[in-house]
This record gives structure tokens, C-alpha cells and sequence, in this order.
């Protein structure tokens, strides 16, 4: 403050307290149709798909993991699913078959405040129970989740939808015998 013959200067402190912004998951991406492969059995990898995770998160300094969780939804356009279609450990096993592909944390690029990680999905049970066109369908909720232990390090959850068409299998004859002379 200066009056012209006296002055007086005083210091002023600004502190700017940052909060966690909360990641977010921007785009979960497919490739790739999920179709049954027609004729085969187990063993065999009946069908795969591929997809990207994109996340951002503001503050740029975060490390992000990501989780899935399966929504116990398994549904079958056929009718409902019986022991003679699916048992229950083929059941776990379609399940078991969504693979996030970083188990660790993520680093949040400086420039561009996003990171992206992909998903897989694979299996070789026996679908051959899904007559041309039924589907099997299932779903998992994927979250990102920060480092930074606040009340919102975790991101509101994305669902991916796994979709399986089934193909027509035709059938194959095992043998013919014949009985008598030709």
C-alpha cells in the first residue's frame, strides 16, 4: 500500500490444495466376430476376441489398474442353460476366458493424460450345442482404479458384453457298414 509518502508491503501466501480427479474408462473397443467354430470340440479354440481399454485421468501423475468382474449373467437364446449343454466347470470355464492384459499398474502419459491396456477373450469349451444364429451372452464390469487411496480412486465401471453366435454343424457320417453279399 503506498499513500505517496509512506509505503508498506505485505506478503500474500496463495495455497492451492489439489484433490484426485477420478479416472476415467473412455472407450472399451471389440475386434472381431465371436462365433462358434462349426464341427469342433473341446480342445480346440472355439472362438477369440480382442479389445482396447482407453482410460484418462487429470491428474497425470496417477497410476491406474484395472479389474474385471463377471456379472453372473450368463444367457442362452436357446432356453435355459441345463447340465447337457453346459455343466458348471464349462460354465467357469466360458467365464474364466476374459483376460485383462495388464495385471499391473498403468502409468498416466504427462501429455496426453490417458493409457490404454487391451482385454482378451478366449475359450475351447465344446459350444456346439448353440444351433446357427442362438447365442450365448455374458457380461464383466471393468473398473480403473488410481493410486491415489482417496474416496474416489476408483472409476465409475464399464460393462463389456460377450456375445458368442453359434454356426450350423453339419452332420458327418461316422461309418456305414454293409451286411450280407455283393
Amino acid at each position: 500500500i503506498n499513500d505517496g509518502i509512506f509505503s508498506v508491503t505485505q506478503t500474500v501466501t496463495v495455497t492451492v490444495t489439489g484433490t484426485n480427479d477420478q479416472p476415467v474408462i473412455d472407450a472399451i473397443t471389440t475386434a472381431g466376430a465371436l462365433t462358434e467354430a462349426a464341427g469342433t470340440g473341446t480342445g480346440t479354440a472355439e472362438v477369440s476376441a480382442t479389445g482396447t481399454i482407453t482410460i484418462s485421468d487429470l491428474d497425470d501423475t496417477d497410476e491406474v489398474t484395472l479389474s474385471e468382474v463377471s456379472n453372473n449373467d450368463m444367457v442362452w437364446s436357446g432356453g435355459a442353460i441345463t447340465a447337457d449343454q453346459l455343466s458348471a466347470t464349462q460354465i467357469q470355464a466360458l467365464v474364466d476366458g476374459f483376460v485383462l492384459n495388464d495385471a499391473g499398474a498403468l502409468a498416466i502419459d504427462d501429455a496426453t493424460n490417458t493409457v490404454s491396456s487391451g482385454w482378451t477373450y478366449s475359450t475351447g469349451e465344446n459350444l456346439n450345442f448353440l444351433a446357427a444364429g442362438e447365442t450365448l451372452r455374458f457380461s464383466y464390469d471393468v473398473t480403473a482404479t488410481d493410486d491415489s487411496g482417496t474416496g474416489n480412486a476408483a472409476s465409475v465401471s464399464q460393462t463389456v458384453t460377450i456375445t458368442i453366435t453359434g454356426t450350423n454343424d453339419q452332420p458327418v457320417i461316422d461309418a456305414i457298414t454293409t451286411a450280407g453279399a455283393l
